[in-house]
């Protein structure tokens, strides 16, 4: 099976940038050209598709955004990109290279009270002869709460959505690689995790 960041590695067409808490996602038409300036990491939400995506640098990968809520003019210009839920932000982990199994040590402080509704998990190179497994792990007071993510076999991308998971101030969030592609083990994830402020 094809993955849809492969389906879609097809080509996009700019139209207009908006700010979207501390980052920004470029809004375009439909699928097109791809912008001549577009930067790994750069997220594009295509309003033909209702989907975002996030370039890593060859491919386009869906990270489904929710809840979010586009405002255009009677033009159809799009001129706000709010989220239902407030103002949604969003952390990037990365683990550069060859993927290992390994249990995550570095830390992710909450700054505040908030709640993580999504996880989107972005590999450049695909595994090949297993799946890639990741566990985010929340550390409160010493008490763990995992949530699993899974990148399919020859797949660039998984996520996990619909999620309720609360952070108090300095909770803290961690990464495993719990399992990694057999042939092919995979390379340069980018686990982004949105939230919103309670």
């Amino acid at each position: 099976m094809v993955s849809r960041a492969r389906q879609l590695s097809l080509l996009f067409s700019p139209s207009e940038t908006v700010n979207v808490s501390n980052s920004s996602v470029r809004i375009i038409d439909s699928i097109g050209i791809i912008p001549s300036d577009i930067v790994e990491g750069e997220q594009i939400y295509v309003k033909n598709e209702n989907r975002t995506f996030i370039y890593d640098g060859t491919n386009y990968a869906s990270i489904d955004i929710y809840p979010i809520n586009l405002v255009a003019d009677s033009s159809g210009k799009i001129e706000s990109v709010t989220q239902t839920v407030g103002e949604v932000k969003n952390i990037t982990l990365e683990q550069l290279g060859n993927l290992t199994e390994t249990v995550g040590e570095a830390r992710w402080y909450s700054p505040s009270n908030i709640k993580v509704f999504q996880i989107s998990a972005v590999v450049q190179t695909p595994p090949v002869g297993n799946n890639i497994t990741i566990t985010l792990n929340k550390n409160s007071n010493g008490i763990v709460t995992s949530t699993p993510v899974t990148i399919q076999e020859n797949s660039n991308t998984g996520e996990a959505l619909d999620l309720d998971i609360p952070l108090a101030l300095f909770d803290y969030l961690t990464i495993d690689i719990d399992s990694i592609g057999s042939t092919t083990a995979g390379a340069n994830l980018r686990t982004l995790i949105y939230y919103y402020n309670l």
